[in-house]
Order: C-alpha cells, then sequence, then structure tokens
C-alpha cells in the first residue's frame, strides 16, 4: 500500500544517515538560569556514563583513517610525487602511510610507557584521541612557513630586481663619471705635450733664426765692407783721372805727365795692395778689431 512504501522510503532514508543520541543535563535543582550546579551536574553525567566514555575514548583510538585517504592529505609534507595512490599496491601505500607517520607522530609518554599515538593495520589508521587535530595545526603551520617563504621569495625577487636595475643605473653612472675624469685627464695630458713640443719647437726656431740674424748681420757687414772698399778705389782713380786732365790741361810736358801717371799708377797698385791686405788682415781678425788697426798702423809705417 501507499502507506507501507512510504515508511520504506522513510526507513531507508534513516538508514544512510548517522544516528546520534544527545541527552540532556539538568544543570541546577531549583530550575534557575544561568546557575550550575556542580555536583549535581557530575552525578547526572557519571549516571549516564559520560566520564568512563570520556576516559575510555582518551585510552583508546576513536579516530579511524584509511591509509589511502591519509596519504593523499599528508603524504606531500615528505614525498614530492604522488599520483595514482588507488592503483597502487597495498602494502607500498602501508609503507609510505607509516614513513609519514613515523615523520610526522613519533612515541609520546602515555602512563610511563613509551607508545606511538597512532596504531596502523592494513587499510587503516587509529590515532588517539585529539591526534588529528594536532596533525591539521602542523598542516597549518607548515602552510603558513610554505606561503611565508613564498612571499617571501617573491618580495626578495622584486625588491632584486630593483636592487639590479638600481646598481645598473650606478654602475653606468659611476662609468661615464670615471670616463669623463680620465677623457679630462687624457686632454690635460695632451695638452701638457703640446705645449712642451711648442716650447722645444719654438727654442728651436729662435736658435735657427738667431743664427740666421748672425749670419745676415755678419754678410750685411761683409758687403758694407766691401762696397766701402770699392768706392774708395774708386774715388781714387776719379782722382787720379782727374789729375791726369788737369795736368793735361794745363799743358805739362810729357815727362812730368808720364812720371806723373807712373806715379798715381804706382799709388793706385800700392793702394790696390793695401786694400787687399786689410781684407785679409779683417778676415783673419774679424773677432778682434783693436789687433786689425794696430797690424794696419805697421803696415802703414813700414
Amino acid at each position: 500500500s501507499k502507506f507501507r512504501s512510504e515508511l520504506n522510503k522513510f526507513i531507508a532514508a534513516i538508514d544512510k544517515t548517522q544516528t546520534h543520541y544527545i541527552c540532556c543535563i539538568r544543570p541546577n535543582g531549583e530550575s534557575k538560569p544561568l546557575a550550575v550546579g556542580q555536583k549535581e551536574t557530575l552525578m547526572q553525567l557519571r549516571a549516564i556514563g559520560a566520564v568512563a566514555a570520556t576516559k575510555l575514548n582518551k585510552e583508546s583510538y576513536p579516530q579511524n583513517m584509511s591509509t589511502c585517504d591519509f596519504l593523499k592529505r599528508y603524504g606531500f609534507l615528505y614525498f614530492e610525487d604522488i599520483k595514482d595512490i588507488d592503483r597502487m599496491d597495498p602494502s607500498a601505500v602501508k609503507e609510505g602511510a607509516e614513513y609519514v607517520l613515523h615523520q610526522l607522530l613519533p612515541k609520546e609518554n602515555i602512563n610511563g610507557v613509551e607508545v606511538f599515538p597512532w596504531s596502523i593495520g592494513e587499510t587503516k589508521i587509529f590515532f588517539r584521541s585529539g591526534v588529528l587535530e594536532r596533525i591539521e595545526i602542523m598542516i597549518d603551520e607548515f602552510i603558513q612557513e610554505s606561503a611565508s617563504r613564498l612571499q617571501s621569495w617573491v618580495r626578495m625577487r622584486k625588491v632584486r630586481r630593483e636592487f639590479v636595475i638600481y646598481r645598473n643605473h650606478v654602475v653606468l653612472a659611476q662609468a661615464l663619471f670615471r670616463a669623463r675624469v680620465e677623457r679630462r685627464r687624457y686632454w690635460n695630458v695632451i695638452t701638457v705635450i703640446q705645449r712642451i713640443q711648442s716650447n722645444f719647437r719654438r727654442c728651436i726656431a729662435m736658435n735657427k733664426a738667431r743664427r740666421l740674424l748672425r749670419h745676415r748681420a755678419a754678410t750685411k757687414i761683409a758687403s758694407q765692407w766691401r762696397v766701402y772698399s770699392c768706392s774708395r778705389v774708386f774715388s781714387r782713380k776719379v782722382n787720379a783721372a782727374k789729375q791726369i786732365q788737369k795736368a793735361y790741361r794745363f799743358g805739362k810736358n810729357k815727362n812730368s805727365l808720364l812720371t806723373h801717371m807712373v806715379e798715381v799708377v804706382e799709388a793706385a797698385r800700392r793702394d790696390r795692395r793695401r786694400a787687399d791686405v786689410r781684407q785679409k788682415i779683417h778676415r783673419a781678425t774679424a773677432f778682434n778689431p783693436m789687433d786689425e788697426s794696430d797690424v794696419i798702423g805697421d803696415i802703414e809705417s813700414v
């Protein structure tokens, strides 16, 4: 009938759920709000067996988890690559879960005995009360530490990139400054070298000019002396010609004229010889004029 089918559906729905029992505790016998009687409450808890159940739960393994689920959830802490755990051999899954348990939960002192806070079977792991909460806290701490490391690495990467850019700019600025200093020093050295070269060339030119001036002065003095000597000889010849013309015009006799001409010729020859001697003496005594005059005087006296 319809009622039976609905009842069967209701029972099937109840079977799919987990049954929980709620036991109400009366806090006080006076029914006052916000008032708890410790004795009455403790008596009720002992009467329903809650204290004994709590002690038993603490001493036993109330929590359990399959080895596959445990390795899927906590295996990443010690294994880098965990894939297809469902396809792995159960013995390999058990060994991996046991290795993770030994690393996470070492032995503890319980009632003076060193025991593990867990026990592992073929396909399941049993934990003491509060052990899974401790594991979750460890996972949270690990995740927080990993996140902090990741954040520090990202910040370090960002700061490092900025530092490298700043360092490159500083190195470039230093290189440009050093290049400018070296360029300025180089041009200073070039300027000093050019000044030294110009001074050296100027000294050479001045020495050459002095030599040319001395040579020109000597040449000019020699030319002036030659002009003077030639003009003196010429004037003497002119005077002799005038005297000859004068003697001829006044009608002197032939002998006197010849005698006078011979004397003039001899005087001209003597003057020429004297001029040659003076020129030679001047060349020989070019650096001592006093000696030249003395020599000429001695020759004229002779």
